[in-house]
């Protein structure tokens, strides 16, 4: 197994000191302690995507400090959680309330109660390429999201990507 690392609030403080161009530096960590991902809610806003690649998993703390960002300087803010492999149901919950667009795209799997939390994500898009397993309660649950987005989903295998929407995996 690799080393981890964790991302604090010091670390936070050294990063945010960097030039922007400098900033892509998140996704080199494995974990963030719960303190930093509040920390780093309330200081990242004027920057277009906020990249966390390499967290695994993602406590309920941290999901819903994400889920308060405040993105509005930044209508087509994307959060990149494409490392996320495990994260709970109030975790989604809590991260669907995210108001710019999510990238989730390392969940392989959803459970129904979490697929209808992200249904009820209202910011921008939703992107889930990495979802290889789903009930058919949770693949509704879902289709009501695109449903409401006014996207059209194919049935059997969707492996579609929708404008700012991304969705693949089968029913």
């Amino acid at each position: 197994m690799g080393k981890e690392k964790v991302l604090t609030k010091k670390l936070i403080d050294q990063i945010l000191k960097k030039p922007p161009q400098e900033d892509d530096s998140y996704d080199s960590f494995t974990e963030i302690e719960d303190a930093a991902a509040v920390y780093l809610s309330e200081k990242v806003k004027a920057v277009p995507t906020l990249s966390l690649n390499g967290l695994a998993s993602m406590s309920d703390v941290a999901a819903a400090a994400f889920g308060k960002l405040d993105c509005c300087q930044q209508p087509n803010f994307f959060l990149y959680l494409d490392g996320l492999k495990t994260i709970s149901d109030k975790g989604l919950r809590d991260l669907a309330k995210f108001q710019g667009s999510l990238s989730l795209g390392g969940l392989k799997q959803l459970s129904d109660a979490g697929a209808k939390a992200l249904a009820s994500h209202k910011g921008g898009g939703l992107r889930l390429c990495g979802l290889s397993n789903l009930s058919e309660s949770a693949a509704k649950n879902l289709s009501g999201y695109f449903k409401s987005k006014n996207k059209v989903a194919r049935s059997s295998t969707w492996s579609t990507q929708f404008t700012g929407h991304y969705f693949n995996f089968q029913i």
